[in-house]
């Protein structure tokens, strides 16, 4: 926690030594910001960024020990005895209720590495509005998801170029979307009802929907005979039919 403007560096690994399978909840709660950069980290918990800035320098997927750990043992807050009821399907939570988008401290998850990563097994849900940002290098990323009913935001922001963001839906609630800072991200076949805002920067947003085709004939009766005439259907721009399916 803290209010410190500019990054203060955990450089430790979270490691348990002869408990194997505890797990560590981590959070963080202030408006300043916090770094991991040990990559060998072996926390299997889950990050809760509740307000302020949390930044690592490395990522992997699930099972591989990074500055976010492992992400194989995810759980929600609890004191006490070894809980499995406590399991939750999410490695990552952002944000706390209420949460104001605008505030400057809004909840902010948020890659300073070098490397591109894609990551495709530590979901991310929203509690209010989070931040998923990536400076550096571009991060291709799966599961968003907001926690709680009602308005959820999800801010993807960063400088880095290239970022993509998939399994991007509401969830318990209705997700909306944000695009700040001055890099580029991609989502791809968001199922979301909430809002689209895009403050600064580029965001695409790619569909690739199935649609049911289809054909509407037009024809004439001529003593009980029917005659085709012709039928509407979707065409380019240079009168082709184009065969929907």
């Amino acid at each position: 926690t803290g209010d410190n403007p500019s990054p203060t560096t955990f450089s430790g690994g979270l490691s348990y030594g002869s408990r194997p399978n505890a797990a560590a909840y981590v959070k963080k709660t202030g408006s300043g910001t916090w770094r991991l950069t040990q990559g060998a980290s072996s926390n299997n918990g889950t990050y809760d960024v509740r307000e302020g800035v949390l930044e690592y320098a490395t990522i992997a997927e699930k099972g591989t020990a990074c500055a976010l750990g492992t992400a194989t043992l995810t759980q929600s807050e609890y004191t006490g005895t070894p809980d499995d009821s406590k399991n939750v399907p999410y490695a990552i939570k952002l944000g706390s209720d209420p949460a104001t988008v605008a505030a400057a401290n809004t909840a902010t998850l948020k890659y300073v590495g070098a490397d591109a990563k894609t990551i495709k097994e530590r979901p991310v849900v929203i509690k209010g509005a989070g931040r998923f940002a990536s400076d550096n290098a571009a991060i291709d990323w799966t599961g968003f998801t907001s926690l709680i009913p009602g308005e959820n935001t999800l801010i993807l922001g960063g400088a880095a170029s290239g970022n993509v963001a998939r399994g991007v839906a509401d969830g318990a609630g209705t997700l909306s979307l944000m695009k700040d800072g001055a890099g580029s991200w991609t989502v791809n076949n968001p199922g979301t009802s909430g809002d689209l805002a895009v403050k600064s920067g580029r965001l695409d947003v790619r569909l690739n929907r199935q649609y049911r085709w289809y054909k509407l004939q037009i024809k004439k009766v001529y003593n009980n005979t029917e005659v085709y005439l012709a039928h509407i259907g979707f065409f380019n721009a240079e009168g082709v039919e184009q065969g929907l399916t």
